[in-house]
């Protein structure tokens, strides 16, 4: 066992001469009383740290720490149309789709989407900016990818269909011209069908949507911009999508 000198840390005792012996020579002049090594007074052996409480332990375990909102890790020096909110409650994929999509790289032309001939360029998406007109094919894009989702589930339940549906309907399209149009992959075939999402596009840009429970017997009509003068219009039409004979 061996002890520091003079230039050692202050923590260790201050001794006059460095001693070395063995552990076993220590312990006999211990033991004998003779203190020639250190004395004894003031010899301190370090105490180990005591171990966590069982209750400290579980909590140190479980223990997390606060994870950053993701819309914060886009650079506040990033140039974009539109930058989400900490209340839009976005995951870090949903911040780099985002990003990439309203960020400003002069490509407005980009098609970011693609279904057979039908397109999005990053432009249209522009629109989804607040205070811009949201473009219609920006709801069929989403009833699109809503629908093909839901395609994917055994068993279908629910259909999700474009705008220009509800027009269709309204102009007296008759179920087999509809079947054409919209069989796939709006109205895949199904027994098990219960729910019907159709969003409704006015000719002044507002939007609102009807949907129809199957099993309930119910129709919701959820309308932020309903007023006395558009009342009428709008619960014909919603009879007409009720009664259409497609879904039952």
């Amino acid at each position: 066992m061996s002890t520091n000198t003079e230039d050692g840390p202050s923590k260790q005792p201050r001794l006059e001469r460095t001693v070395r012996t063995s552990t076993r020579e220590v312990l006999a002049r211990l033991n004998t009383g003779v203190q020639q090594l250190i004395p004894i007074s003031t010899y301190r052996r370090r105490r180990r740290p005591e171990p966590p409480r069982r209750s400290q332990v579980g909590s140190a375990r479980h223990r997390t720490q606060p994870v950053p909102n993701p819309v914060t890790l886009i650079p506040e020096g990033f140039a974009t149309i539109f930058r989400p909110t900490a209340e839009m409650a976005m995951n870090l994929a949903d911040c780099k789709t985002a990003a990439y999509i309203f960020g400003h790289f002069n490509r407005i032309g980009e098609i970011l989407f693609r279904n057979g001939a039908f397109t999005m360029p990053r432009g249209v998406f522009y629109s989804i900016s607040p205070g811009e007109q949201l473009h219609p094919n920006v709801v069929r894009t989403l009833c699109f990818l809503a629908a093909d989702a839901a395609s994917k589930r055994e068993p279908v339940r629910a259909w999700f269909l474009p705008c220009s549906f509800a027009t269709h309907v309204w102009a007296g399209a008759s179920p087999s011209e509809m079947d054409v149009a919209y069989a796939h992959p709006y109205m895949p075939a199904t027994k098990t069908l219960r729910h019907v999402f159709i969003p409704v596009a006015e000719p002044d840009g507002a939007y609102y949507l009807v949907l129809i429970d199957l099993k309930d017997r119910v129709v919701y009509s959820l309308d932020v911009c309903r007023s006395a003068e558009t009342v009428a219009q709008r619960e014909a039409l919603i009879d007409k999508l009720v009664i259409f004979p497609y879904y039952g």
